[in-house]
C-alpha cells in the first residue's frame, strides 16, 4: 500500500529522523540524531547512569550526556565532558 503523496511528503521531510548517524560513535560515546521536540542530537557515555531521588530532587545523573544542535558541535560538546570527566578516558581507549 501506497502512502497518501502528502504524508509522502511529509515523511520525506523528516528523513534525517530516520537516517543512519555517521559516525555512529565519538571517543566511545554512543551518538543519535534526536527527533523534535529532542534536541537535534545527543550522546551518551558507556558509563552514563541517572537515578530517582524522590520528588524534592528528581532525577539525577552522573553527567555522561550531551547535546547540541549539529554533529560538530556535539563532538565539541563531548569533548567538554570529558575534560571534566577524566577519570573516564580510559574506557575510550578499550
Amino acid at each position: 500500500m501506497a502512502l497518501h503523496p502528502i504524508f509522502a511528503e511529509l515523511f520525506d521531510s523528516l528523513g534525517w529522523a530516520t537516517k543512519p548517524v555517521t559516525p555512529a560513535e565519538y571517543r566511545g560515546w554512543k551518538i543519535r540524531q534526536g527527533r523534535w521536540p529532542e534536541p537535534d542530537w545527543m550522546a551518551e557515555h558507556p558509563d552514563y547512569d541517572a537515578s530517582w531521588e524522590g520528588e524534592e530532587d528528581g532525577w539525577v545523573d552522573n553527567g555522561l550526556k550531551a547535546y547540541a544542535s549539529t554533529h560538530e558541535a556535539l563532538c565539541e560538546e563531548i569533548d567538554i565532558v570529558m575534560d571534566e570527566h577524566p577519570h573516564f578516558r580510559d574506557r575510550e581507549k578499550a
